[in-house]
């Protein structure tokens, strides 16, 4: 019969090494809950573990086992394993690309942000979120293929342009379209967020988000509460009007709006239609929800592909727009 309690026991687990997370179960606040059957002489333990390798499940097994029964003299210990989810980039700032609408070019600007932000040498991921109609691979290029996995069973994120990027496109055949609901959709979006080895010196996660709807922005709140949002706008009426309902949604769910972005300016249009089309909707949009009108990019097509360089005048303007993200 051991003589040790359960706050000696704590003491003694909070100090046994992980290898596999390279850190103690103490530092990792591993251990949930610890309590002693007196009458059979065994330990009862909730263990956290950090991935979904079995050989980290098997080490902390053993290792639990000879510290409980060897060194403390108990006669057994039931362990309950239980993974806990961690955002394997947690330690980057989220920037959320949001419309209200489609076809508002939000997808070209998360490419060319996260494209400029590593020109800065800033670390970067691109989250495709819009996962209905995914575009992001499309735009830069990317073969349809599958992504691999570690030994972790991890996704490992594909790599161009000096960035990390994964979409729902890499697990679906060409021209396959996603007809998912809503609770699937959501759970594809916290696996790129949960299940995918992100490099851990990650700065920055755009996140290309979907044509927004209230229940997308909650699930980004709930999942991302410290996120920030740019929003983005064509000069036109309707679009304008749209973002101004997304906005306002972000706001009551008290996301972090830190601008306003007008996208296609100038976008070429008949004479009777110009003044149902161009509004200047960016600062419709910026005056009405009292937020910063960051930039309005011109209607001006890639020289090559979708990312604008440096020698483009969008090039230049998204490269002041990473700049400003960057010194925020």
């Amino acid at each position: 019969m051991s003589n040790y309690n359960v706050i000696e026991i704590k003491q003694k687990l909070a100090s046994l090494f992980n290898p596999f997370a390279n850190k103690s179960l103490g530092s990792m606040d591993a251990i949930k809950h610890v309590g002693i059957d007196n009458e059979k002489d065994v330990v009862v333990l909730i263990i956290n573990t950090y991935t979904n390798n079995p050989e980290e499940v098997k080490y902390l097994r053993k290792a639990i086992a000879k510290l409980i029964k060897i060194d403390l003299e108990f006669s057994g210990v039931k362990i309950q394993f239980e993974q806990t989810k961690e955002i394997s980039c947690k330690g980057a700032k989220f920037i959320l690309i949001e419309s209200g609408k489609g076809g508002v070019g939000k997808s070209q600007i998360a490419i060319n942000l996260a494209y400029h932000l590593a020109k800065l040498g800033k670390k970067v991921g691109l989250i495709d979120g819009d996962i209905y109609t995914p575009t992001v691979n499309i735009m830069l290029m990317i073969p349809n293929q599958s992504l691999a996995v570690n030994d972790y069973g991890k996704i490992i994120p594909h790599k161009i342009k000096g960035f990390e990027t994964v979409s729902v496109e890499f697990f679906n055949q060409p021209d396959e379209a996603v007809l998912w609901s809503k609770d699937i959709v959501n759970n594809m979006f916290s696996n790129f967020l949960y299940q995918v080895a992100w490099s851990k010196d990650l700065e920055y996660v755009i996140v290309d988000m979907p044509s927004s709807t209230t229940e997308f922005m909650v699930n980004a709140k709930s999942l991302l509460p410290d996120s920030e949002v740019l929003l983005v706008t064509t000069p036109s009426f309707a679009s304008a009007h749209s973002v101004i309902k997304a906005g306002n949604g972000l706001k009551q769910l008290n996301h972090n709006i830190i601008g306003v972005i007008e996208n296609m300016n100038g976008f070429p249009v008949s004479i009777d239609e110009d003044e149902y089309l161009n509004t200047n909707g960016g600062k419709v949009v910026s005056n009405a929800l009292d937020i910063e009108l960051i930039c309005s990019i011109p209607f001006k097509p890639a020289e090559t592909g979708y990312l604008y360089e440096l020698d483009e005048e969008n090039g230049q303007i998204f490269k002041d727009l990473a700049t400003l993200i960057s010194i925020r």
